[in-house]
């Protein structure tokens, strides 16, 4: 017994010198949760451009239209010249869209269409470039001969970079009119370019900055 008492003592006083305590009720709420991010997603839809008749009586006829509905004069000589955007192939370097212009000549604005469909699920920021290696288009690029257009569902004309939301449609037109230069004559070019879907929101820090 006299062995007990002094092996609990040591043990209390073995204690006492932690200088801490403990004693806890707990209790406890689950968490589970998921996360999912959005993404952007332009999607065409559409093809249009502009096709030039030769008419009897040295006269001309300008159509433009969606490339699947298009009517020609019913009393055409013959096509003279078109702009005209079809379906790529689409794969990964592969563009989307080919833009065909040719034997465009003064005096007609050629301008070759295709409607996007933005599908993402946040807004974006929607622009367009075009890039070229051959002076000649750059120039009519610079000079504002050549431009892209964009018109919103409703036939009104966008000014400068449109915000698009889930299921807005824009109809992007690369149009091309050549000035009466003779220099102009007898050229072949190829140009590339884009149009962009960026989802682009400011903020000052990071958030765990």
């Amino acid at each position: 017994m006299r062995k007990l008492g002094i092996l609990l003592m040591v043990l209390v006083l073995a204690l006492g010198s932690l200088g801490v305590g403990y004693a806890a009720w707990m209790d406890f709420v689950y968490v589970e949760g998921t996360v999912e991010t959005g993404n952007v997603d332009l999607v065409v839809e559409n093809y249009s451009g502009t096709w030039v008749y030769k008419m009897p009586e040295h006269g001309i006829d300008v159509v433009t239209g969606w490339v699947d509905e298009v009517v020609a004069p019913a009393n055409y000589v013959e096509l003279v010249a078109s702009a005209v955007s079809t379906p790529g192939a689409g794969g990964e370097n592969d563009p989307d869209v080919v833009m065909t212009f040719d034997n465009l000549f003064p005096g007609v604005l050629f301008c070759a269409d295709f409607l996007v469909h933005y599908i993402g699920s946040v807004p974006a920021i929607v622009d367009a470039d075009i890039v070229s290696d051959d002076e000649w288009l750059n120039e009519l690029w610079d000079e504002g001969y050549a431009y892209w257009e964009a018109w919103d569902a409703d036939g009104n004309k966008i000014e400068g970079p449109v915000q698009l939301h889930y299921c807005d449609t824009v109809t992007v037109k690369l149009c091309i009119e050549i000035p009466q230069d003779n220099k102009y004559m007898n050229l072949t070019g190829s140009f590339n370019g884009f149009v962009r879907a960026v989802n682009w929101n400011e903020w000052a820090t990071h958030p765990i900055d």
